[in-house]
């Protein structure tokens, strides 16, 4: 290899191969890259070597390298690195006649390994070698040297061009790509309901069900909790150990997202082929989801969160959570997810996320009249509030579809007097929420709403004002039930179609038209069903027998020293029985209250006083069973 050497002060050129010992080295193709190229600006040559001496001035030298320094930017790094370099050019080497008589000597001292003094301003350039035979007073300069290159190597970083947008993008729709499924067809055939996400993540596309659920890996567990025609529903449970308290801040807020949420998962029907007769239409979703985020506000009706849509089979914690919920439950139906034969590998889910209403009313256990009438009565607001609002018909309100939850803990009944001057005559207070109860109706599938105009960045402004679905393309009317309860839950499904075909007419679309008598019949249906409870769990009060004579010895007082401790304990003993007489008579006031109710919904005696759910509670406020801020809470 040739490389050309230029020597400022002799104005000419040499070769290396006509001075084969000369001490000036050069990066060849074969020699290791240094970490930094301007690291070692000068290092002390050995002292019996022949040097030279740099006849540029110390301080002019110092003065023009710190001046233009100081003038350049960060966005001029190449323009300064030339600058240093043209004052390192000006350094006069002395004594270059005299390579070639010291020749011998600077090779075999470069052999030993004394390190001669190089300038390497850029890789892969030639190194200028600069040495002296007295260091002493040339080391300020060199040293300002070392600082000012290194100046210039920490201004030339930040000068780095960028990587090109189209690498950035390229990485980031990598990302995307293992999130998201690459499939323009069946992207656009779900982005009606990818239109209602609350989100960027859940409204760009369908996501890959397991990348999906790895969102929450390591926070919580998951566990199956109920089961429908059109659907199942999970929650999560937070994991042994697992708190707010010993999570980051970043990891803490993810855990509040999904505290106390479910996720009902609902397979939907495919584009063509297999599945496409079967399972829930995108439609119908879309139209469940408009329902979700128009009820929302409404109190009584579930809060929603967000809609997902996912695709493959079941994650390993959703499909053990199913496993086990059918080997230890015995409603679970519906086929198992891990199976081909019940879902293709290419499945797509729709997901709504809310938060967790509670228990289902059907495996509720009750324990008193006071929750049953706060159970029914908490139904009967919510959907008189919504008929007001949207003009609401539920259509498939049996107990599976009512939620409780013990908001706050059971109150003490009271009652207060009627009149003053008569202390016989009391009446018991409206007595809403004594048990503490929270209802929540739930799950939308089959009804009917009128829903605002409005627009969305995603969508354009809504054509259809009411969402409502086909019931006569689901299979519920011509089903026969397996006991007494089943098939009262049959009937009413068929009362119900009977009330909206009122009119000669079998078009389909009567469905969309507002028939609120529906909301009556599904609450004369879950009363009839609430009364059937109280008297199978005997949960209403009976009647106390008269007392006995009583003893002649009661008057005798026992001679033990702890008389006044027992005699507080008889009279903590009497309050009780006063409460308890006090609740049972309260009891039986409420379920009264309910049978009369039930009476008044017996819709084939055509009560023309009722056509709504609405005016059901408008005869409870008049009636005192219930107050008017019930209703407006």
């Amino acid at each position: 290899m040739v490389t050309l050497i230029e020597d400022p002060a002799a104005g000419q050129q040499t070769t290396t191969d006509q001075q084969p010992s000369h001490s000036l080295r050069t990066r060849t193709s074969s020699a290791k890259p240094k970490k930094n190229a301007l690291k070692n600006v000068y290092k002390k040559k050995n002292a019996s070597t022949t040097g030279t001496v740099l006849e540029a001035d110390e301080k002019d030298i110092k003065t023009k390298l710190i001046s233009t320094t100081s003038a350049s930017t960060p966005e001029d790094a190449e323009s300064l690195i030339d600058a240093v370099r043209e004052q390192l050019s000006q350094i006069a080497i002395q004594g270059s006649s005299s390579h070639k008589s010291n020749k011998n000597e600077r090779h075999e001292s470069t052999e030993e390994g004394n390190s001669c003094a190089s300038i390497s301003l850029l890789p892969d350039k030639t190194a200028y070698e600069v040495t002296d035979n007295d260091p002493t007073p040339t080391q300020p300069i060199t040293q300002q040297l070392d600082e000012q290159l290194k100046d210039i190597e920490e201004k030339r970083e930040p000068a780095k061009p960028s990587k090109p947008r189209a690498a950035t993008r390229q990485k980031g729709d990598t990302k995307s790509q293992q999130t998201y499924v690459n499939d323009q067809t069946r992207t656009s055939y779900v982005q009606p309901i990818l239109n209602e996400g609350m989100s960027t993540r859940s409204s760009r596309g369908i996501q890959h069900f397991d990348k999906w659920a790895n969102r929450a890996v390591g926070f919580f567990d998951v566990r199956k909790i109920a089961e429908g025609s059109y659907g199942e529903v999970y929650e999560l449970c937070a994991k042994d150990g697992v708190s707010k308290a010993s999570l980051s801040s970043s990891r803490s807020s993810k855990l509040q997202a999904y505290m106390d949420g479910v996720f009902k998962i609902v397979p939907l029907c495919a584009q063509r082929g297999p599945g496409s007769k079967k399972f829930t239409t995108v439609q119908e979703i879309v139209a469940e989801v408009q329902l979700l985020k128009l009820l929302d506000p409404i109190p009584g009706f579930a809060r929603f969160r967000e809609i997902h849509v996912v695709q493959g089979r079941f994650p390993p914690s959703y499909q053990d959570a199913w496993n086990l919920y059918s080997q230890t439950k015995d409603d679970c139906f519906n086929p198992d997810p891990s199976k081909k034969k019940s879902y293709p590998d290419n499945q797509l889910w729709a997901i709504l996320e809310m938060e967790n209403a509670g228990f289902e009313l059907e495996k509720f256990k009750f324990s008193s009249v006071f929750q049953v009438y706060d159970i029914f009565w908490g139904v009967a607001l919510a959907l008189a509030r919504a008929e007001q609002y949207a003009s609401f018909e539920h259509r498939d309100l049996h107990l599976g579809n009512v939620c409780v939850k013990q908001k706050q803990p059971p109150q003490k009944v009271v009652r207060r007097r009627k009149s003053s001057d008569d202390d016989a005559v009391v009446e018991f207070s409206a007595c809403l929420g004594t048990s503490g109860l929270e209802t929540t109706i739930i799950d939308y599938s089959l009804s009917r709403a009128e829903l605002p105009l409005y627009e969305t960045p995603e969508a354009a402004p809504t054509c259809e004002t009411v969402a409502w679905s086909d019931l006569e393309k689901k299979d519920i009317f011509d089903a026969v039930g397996r006991d007494e309860e089943e098939k009262f839950l049959r009937d009413t499904y068929r009362m119900m179609r009977s009330e909206v075909f009122s009119s000669p007419s079998s078009n389909t679309e009567q469905w969309k038209s507002y028939r609120p008598r529906t909301n009556l019949i599904w609450l004369s249906f879950i009363l009839t069903t609430l009364v059937n409870k109280c008297h199978s769990e005997k949960l209403v009060p009976t009647h106390r027998q008269p007392l006995g004579q009583r003893s002649a010895n009661s008057n005798l007082q026992p001679k033990s020293s702890n008389t006044k401790a027992k005699q507080a304990k008889n009279i903590k003993g009497k309050q009780d029985v006063e409460e308890s007489k006090l609740s049972d008579e309260m009891q039986q006031v409420l379920f009264e209250r309910l049978e009369t109710v039930q009476d008044l919904l017996e819709l084939e005696d055509e009560y023309e006083n009722l056509s709504c759910a609405g005016d059901l509670v408008a005869i409870a406020i008049g009636s005192q069973w219930l107050a008017e801020s019930d209703f407006l809470c």
